[in-house]
């Protein structure tokens, strides 16, 4: 199983080669912080295992792996800068989950992560069975059985909204844009009728 600090290594490699207004991008540790409880909870949801062994705490700031946020803490609000070879640091499997996982959040900022993860159940319930309220400090586990529960149910909720996705009309109209050299986003169908993603 991977460490989850070469996991937020390789995602900070995959943020580094995204281009933004003319440059290079990269991650700040709050956005580091959040797609790595994105990672888990997927990886527990559909390959049955954890991405990686460290645990997640319900910090006040959300979703936070303690040994990352040590190891770039230094950072504070900053990018973090990618290092040279870090895109061979994980197995072709993981790698490659994670790499999903980084397309479907990467278009998202630091503060939208934040409150994306300040709404979902994982981390409220969290903090409500420990006892605390959103502004305190919080060591409590993000256990594997709540975020496996959660992105599970995301995936039925997902699998129930794509029939409508691949209705004759829907994919007519993606054929006709693919044609015309537009792009089909997926996210953004489901989200122009309410669904979120």
């Amino acid at each position: 199983m991977a460490k989850a600090l070469d996991i937020a290594k390789y995602v900070i490699f995959l943020s580094s080669r995204e281009p933004e207004a003319g440059r290079l991008s990269s991650v700040t540790p709050l956005q580091l912080q959040k797609l790595l409880y994105y990672i888990q909870g997927w990886s527990l949801a559909h390959r049955g295992r954890p991405a990686f062994e460290e645990t997640i705490k319900a910090w006040k700031d959300g979703p936070a792996v303690p040994e990352v946020w040590r190891a770039f803490k230094h950072r504070g609000r900053r990018r973090i800068e990618a290092a040279r070879g870090s895109d061979e640091i994980l197995p072709a499997e993981d790698a490659n989950f994670v790499l999903g996982v980084w397309e479907r959040y990467k278009r998202h900022s630091a503060g939208e992560l934040w409150r994306m993860t300040h709404r979902e159940p994982p981390w409220r319930a969290t903090r409500a069975e420990a006892g605390v309220d959103d502004g305190e400090r919080c060591q409590a586990e993000i256990s594997h059985a709540v975020l496996r529960e959660y992105f599970a149910a995301l995936t039925a909720r997902l699998a129930r909204l794509v029939p409508e996705a691949l209705s004759p009309a829907n994919l007519e109209q993606a054929g006709r844009d693919l044609a015309a050299g537009r792009g089909v986003d997926a996210a953004a169908y489901f989200a122009g009728r309410g669904h979120a993603l």
